[in-house]
């Protein structure tokens, strides 16, 4: 009985392991990506872009799948129109 409990302690101590690790890669590579992402909106040279790609630094050092897919939509849209963030009226 013993043994048994000592296997699944180790087992369960080794699945938490896993899990970490497989945790820190996915949130590496999400890492990865958002650098990417932003590395092409700061290629379109636009004073406004730079300006969200600062303040997307900042708010999401770690992002995750949400912001990630807000971001490609971002970069989707600034691309076809680099212009948009000028053209775009913020209310008062």
């Amino acid at each position: 009985m013993l043994r048994i409990s000592v296997l699944f302690v180790l087992a369960s101590c080794f699945l938490l392991g896993l899990e970490s690790y497989r945790g820190e890669q996915l949130q590496a590579h999400r890492s990865a990506e958002q650098r990417e992402l932003l590395a092409r909106l700061e290629s379109l040279g636009r004073a406004s872009v730079s300006q969200l790609v600062a303040d997307w630094r900042l708010a999401y050092g770690e992002p995750n799948e949400y912001q990630l897919e807000e971001l490609r939509g971002l970069v989707k849209q600034l691309q076809s129109d680099p212009g948009a963030l000028e053209s775009t009226q913020i209310p008062r």
